[in-house]
C-alpha cells in the first residue's frame, strides 16, 4: 500500500536497463533479472530471487523526470465529447476509429478526451492516447506503437492530495490509477506516462522492444514479461529507461 514503490510481482521477469526509483523498491517474485542497476532514494531495495547485473546504487537526490509533458502538448486526431464518459473504444461501439474493425486495427494519430478512455476487445495500430483523467485497457491482445513524440499513453488525473509523511512531498489514494492494462496480452513500442497517478500493469503477458513506464507509482504483476529500452544518449525513436 505504499505510494514509494516501483513494485514488480511474477515470475519470469527481464529488464534490459537501469531502473530508477525516487523512493523504494520491491520485487516480490521468481527469476527477475535486470541487466543494468538500480537506483533509489528510500531503504535498501527488496529483491526476492532476483539479481541486477550492476547492483543497487542509493542516490544523493532526486533524480528528475527524463521527460516532461502536460495534455496541451498533444495534437488531437480524435476527440470525444465531454458528455461521452468514459469514452468507450472498441469495434462495435466506435467502429469509425478503425481501418479495420474485423483486426481492431486502429486509425492512426491522437486519441484525446477530457476524461477516461476506456479500451476493450484489443487493438493494434500507431496511436497516442491522451487523457486529462485516466486510460484502461482490456480484453486483448493488443500491439500498439507510439503516434506521437514516442508517447503511447499520457494520462494526468486530478487527485486529491496530502502531506506524504517523511518524504516531504505529495501523495495521495492508492485507488488514483491513471492507467490500468488488464488484458490477455499488450505489446507496445513507447512511453507510457503518468506524473501524478499509478500505472497499474496486470496484463497476463507483456513485451516492449522499446518502452518505458513512468509513473508517479508504478506496479506490475505478469506471469511474462520483457520491456527493453534504449541506452542514454541513443539516437531514434524510443529514448526511454525503464521506470521512474
Amino acid at each position: 500500500g505504499s505510494p514509494d514503490e516501483v513494485r514488480m510481482s511474477g515470475a519470469d521477469i527481464d529488464i534490459v536497463g537501469d531502473v530508477i526509483t525516487n523512493g523504494s523498491f520491491r520485487a516480490t517474485g521468481s527469476d527477475i533479472y535486470g541487466e543494468g542497476t538500480l537506483y533509489h532514494i528510500c531503504a535498501d531495495p527488496v529483491v526476492n530471487n532476483g539479481t541486477f547485473t550492476g547492483g543497487f546504487d542509493q542516490m544523493g537526490g532526486l533524480a528528475a523526470w527524463p521527460v516532461e509533458f502536460d495534455y496541451s502538448d498533444f495534437d488531437c486526431d480524435f476527440q470525444a465529447s465531454e458528455s461521452n464518459s468514459p469514452w468507450l473504444i472498441n469495434p462495435s461501439n466506435t467502429p469509425e476509429l478503425y481501418d479495420d474493425p474485423s483486426t481492431g486495427l486502429l486509425k492512426s494519430g491522437v486519441y484525446c478526451h477530457n476524461s477516461d478512455i476506456n479500451l476493450s476487445q484489443g487493438a493494434t495500430g500507431t496511436v497516442t492516447f491522451a487523457s486529462k483523467k485516466g486510460v484502461y485497457f482490456s480484453g486483448g491482445p493488443y500491439d500498439l506503437s507510439a503516434y506521437q513524440d514516442d508517447v503511447l499513453i499520457f494520462a494526468h488525473r486530478n487527485s486529491t492530495y496530502a502531506p506524504c509523511p517523511g518524504h516531504g512531498r505529495e501523495c495521495f489514494g492508492w485507488d488514483d490509477a491513471a492507467v490500468h492494462i488488464s488484458s490477455n496480452g499488450f505489446t507496445w513500442e513507447g512511453i507510457i506516462y503518468a506524473p501524478r497517478g499509478e500505472i497499474q500493469f496486470s496484463a497476463s503477458t507483456f513485451d516492449s522492444p522499446s518502452g518505458g513506464l513512468y509513473g508517479y507509482t508504478v506496479q506490475t504483476s505478469a506471469s511474462s514479461g520483457q520491456i527493453t529500452g534504449l541506452n542514454d544518449g541513443a539516437s531514434g525513436p524510443g529514448q526511454v529507461r525503464l521506470i521512474e
